[in-house]
Order: structure tokens, then C-alpha cells, then sequence
């Protein structure tokens, strides 16, 4: 957790280097996870005379299929929250303009997915399952310990995933099966997934707060597909300033800073300040 006052101040800058400069408003879309204390959000706007508007568009690839659609014509300033499984979509539709942060000196190039810097890198994280530990242990029932355990009969009914093509956290839980079964077998097990009556829903927001049995939402499955704030596969996140019409003067501009050395945001979070993407375990839940 100590990397976090880093990456706010990155985010800080990026969103200094997007926003106007005359009592303006700058208008941030984002994955409806993401979340900012209003103290922090209230100094951003004093320090840079803006007022900043949150547009909170669905899981990280519903938002970037959004952004995409309105393309040339863009609903915010600033994209928060594209990571490197829905990146190559952004950058193919050219909806971010490059800015090359005085900060990125300070980003471990393993980060650094976008060469042209359209989007910076600001938050890594797992991917991974979190289980309910007091379900398991009222049970007696072990956790799984594997993919291939998921397909057992004892865990029928309790995973719970998001959809590939809206969530990030759905895509890059598909990504892994891939990866771990190759392309020859990764059908074969989602096919045993189903079989094992798993549930797909299409966010994080359902599936953690809704459907899993750890949440607040204490909802009927023990298992679901999620992120965590630890050590392990990296995912990465992105902040982006979105690109306007043809004026480059226009709201959307990156990199206006005028005396201010800015950064971008180095951490998944967001907006203007220790942002929560969202998706770490709850005090009843641990990772798998």
C-alpha cells in the first residue's frame, strides 16, 4: 500500500495537465467502482478552479465501449480506468490524446503498455478468486485450490464471474483460463463451468456486491471472480485525457500544464485522489 500517495500524486498532475484553467468543468469517466473522498476531490477543485463532474459508465469495457462510440465528439475530459485487457480497443479507436508525464521516469517500464502514451499507467493489481471463509468453515468444506477444482461437485453452484466483453475483471479471468489450459482446452473447461452451474453476470458491482456471500450484499455464492490490491499477475489500469474534436485547444487537450510539472495517475485509482477501484476482499473474504 505504500506505492498509493505516489499515484495520487501522479493522477493529480494528469488530471491538472487535462483540465482547463478558467473555473471550468472537468469531466472524468470511469467505471462505476471507482470511488474518491470528497475532502480530496474539494482541494483538487480550489488548487485548479475546476469543478469536477464524475460520469460513472458501467464496468472498465462498457465505459471504454462508451468512450469509443462517441468518438470525436467525447462525453468527458479524462478516461480513468482502462486496463490492459480492454487497452488495445482505446488506443485502436484513437479516443486519447498523448502526453508524455515528467513522472513516467519514476513508472517501472514493465507498466509502461502504451509506447505513444495516449494512456498511463496508474494502478496494478490480481486478478483472482475470493472465497467466504465463514461459508467454507461452517461447512467443513475446503476451498478450492485450483482452476480445475472449480469443476468438482461440492463447489456446484457457489462461482460467481463477470461477463468478458463488459468487465475487465471477466475478461482477465477468461485471459487466465487460456492461459492455463491453452486455447485447445479452455473451452472444454468453461463448458465444465457451466455444467458446475456457474453464474455470469455483467459487472464487478453484482458479482462482489450482490452475488458473493462475503460482501455487504450477502448474496448465495461463496466464490466470485474479483481483484485484490496484493503481490502477483499483474493487470494494469490506465489514465487517459480523452481526445476532442479537431480544435487540440479543445476541453479534451493532454498535457496543457502551463507551469505546472504534471504527471498521470500510477495506480489503478483514480480521479483526484486515493481512488478505490474496488474489488478487495472484505473482512469475511480471502483470496484464493
Amino acid at each position: 500500500m505504500a506505492r498509493r500517495p505516489f499515484a495520487l500524486l501522479l493522477l493529480l498532475a494528469l488530471l491538472a495537465g487535462c483540465g482547463p484553467r478558467q473555473g471550468r468543468t472537468l469531466t472524468i469517466m470511469t467505471h462505476d467502482s471507482f470511488a474518491v473522498s470528497e475532502s480530496i476531490a474539494v482541494a483538487f477543485e480550489a488548487e485548479n478552479n475546476v469543478t469536477l463532474r464524475f460520469l460513472v459508465s458501467g464496468d472498465t469495457g462498457e465505459a471504454v465501449n462508451k468512450a469509443v462510440l462517441a468518438a470525436g465528439n467525447p462525453l468527458a475530459d479524462v478516461f480513468y480506468g482502462v486496463d490492459n485487457t480492454f487497452l488495445s480497443r482505446a488506443l485502436e479507436a484513437e479516443i486519447f490524446e498523448p502526453y508524455d508525464s515528467p513522472l513516467l521516469e519514476q513508472i517501472p517500464d514493465a507498466f509502461e503498455l502504451d509506447p505513444t502514451h495516449n494512456a498511463l499507467p496508474v494502478d496494478y493489481g490480481d486478478v483472482c478468486l475470493n472465497y467466504d471463509r465463514a461459508y467454507f468453515a461452517d461447512r467443513g468444506l475446503e476451498p478450492p485450490g485450483s482452476l480445475e477444482d472449480l469443476l468438482r461437485p461440492e463447489y456446484r453452484g457457489l462461482l460467481v464471474v463477470e461477463n468478458p466483453a463488459t468487465s475487465s475483471p471477466g475478461l482477465a479471468f477468461l485471459l487466465a483460463t487460456i492461459g492455463h489450459f491453452g486455447e485447445e482446452g479452455y473451452l472444454e473447461f468453461w463448458q465444465g463451468l457451466r455444467g458446475n452451474d456457474v453464474l455470469v453476470v455483467n459487472d464487478w458491482e453484482t458479482a462482489y456486491r450482490t452475488e458473493f456471500s462475503g460482501s455487504s450484499g450477502r448474496g448465495p455464492r461463496p466464490i466470485v471472480g474479483s481483484q485484490f490490491r496484493g503481490r502477483g499477475h499483474v493487470v494494469p489500469a490506465l489514465g487517459s485525457c480523452v481526445r476532442g474534436p479537431d480544435d487540440p485547444g479543445g476541453a479534451a487537450r493532454a498535457g496543457r500544464t502551463g507551469d505546472r510539472s504534471a504527471g498521470d495517475g500510477a495506480e489503478r485509482r483514480g480521479g483526484s485522489a486515493s481512488v478505490r477501484r474496488g474489488g478487495e476482499p472484505s473482512d469475511s473474504a480471502s483470496t484464493l
